[in-house]
């Protein structure tokens, strides 16, 4: 049992060492319990830390006298798992200011014509802002015509709440018009409503075709986009600089 145990982790730090991204959630905390927890299988420790704390984001956020509370977790992994959470958000705070400002509509122009020209896949991100404008994380969640689904629009809200994000800018890559539907509208407000009860706001929602960029916000197309009170947030004030 033991060569089946050691046979199994060697292969999932191999795993961590070609693509870290490929890991389930689950898999990082069986990986960081093997510090902690040296001859058994974490595996199962890893799904009930999901299950109890509903992601492994989550898991890593929550103190020690909780985590000591999940059967097989005791002091040790628990102290390690809560010290690990504290060095990822400390991390995150330091390359926070290494990332680029996105504060203002002429800002985020540059940075779609740097990052996203040329032919791209008909994908909508999400992209997470500090309250000082500064870009956190960018990442697709759903295709370009079905992104107000409501599994969609949860995968959407998951990262700037696991980043405890100031903002959201909404992007649609297009291959055409960048001009707005009807159901970009009706949704775009809609969402905006749902972020702002988790003190979120929605910035903008730009459509981008590689060259030619809209903004919602800077047309008045929805009234919910941006903080309403300029004093949320100096990107209520800035935002339309540049136009």
């Amino acid at each position: 049992m033991a060569d089946t145990h050691s046979g199994h982790r060697e292969r999932l730090r191999q795993k961590a060492r070609e693509d870290l991204e490929a890991f389930e959630p689950h898999e990082v905390l069986e990986l960081l319990l093997f510090y902690v927890i040296p001859r058994r299988n974490t595996n199962p420790d890893g799904h009930r830390l999901i299950d109890t704390f509903g992601s492994a984001a989550k898991a890593l956020d929550a103190p020690p006298e909780e985590l000591r509370q999940v059967p097989g977790i005791g002091e040790r992994a628990a102290q390690w798992i809560s010290c690990v959470g504290k060095l990822v958000a400390a991390y995150r705070e330091l390359t926070c200011w290494e990332r680029p400002m996105l504060g203002n509509v002429h800002l985020a122009r540059e940075f779609l014509l740097e990052h996203f020209g040329g032919i791209r896949p008909e994908e909508v991100w999400t992209l997470c802002l500090s309250a000082e404008g500064r870009l956190l994380a960018a990442r697709p969640f759903a295709d370009r015509g079905k992104w107000a689904g409501e599994e969609s629009l949860s995968r959407a809200a998951e990262e700037p709440v696991r980043l405890h994000a100031h903002s959201l800018l909404l992007l649609q890559i297009c291959r055409g018009g960048t001009r707005p539907s009807a159901y970009d509208l009706r949704h775009t407000r809609q969402f905006a409503r749902a972020l702002r009860a988790m003190n979120i706001y929605l910035l903008d929602h730009l459509l981008f075709n590689g060259q030619e960029m809209y903004s919602m916000f800077a047309h008045a197309d929805v009234e919910e986009l941006g903080p309403r009170s300029q004093s949320h947030s100096p990107l209520g004030e800035h935002y339309l600089d540049g136009l």
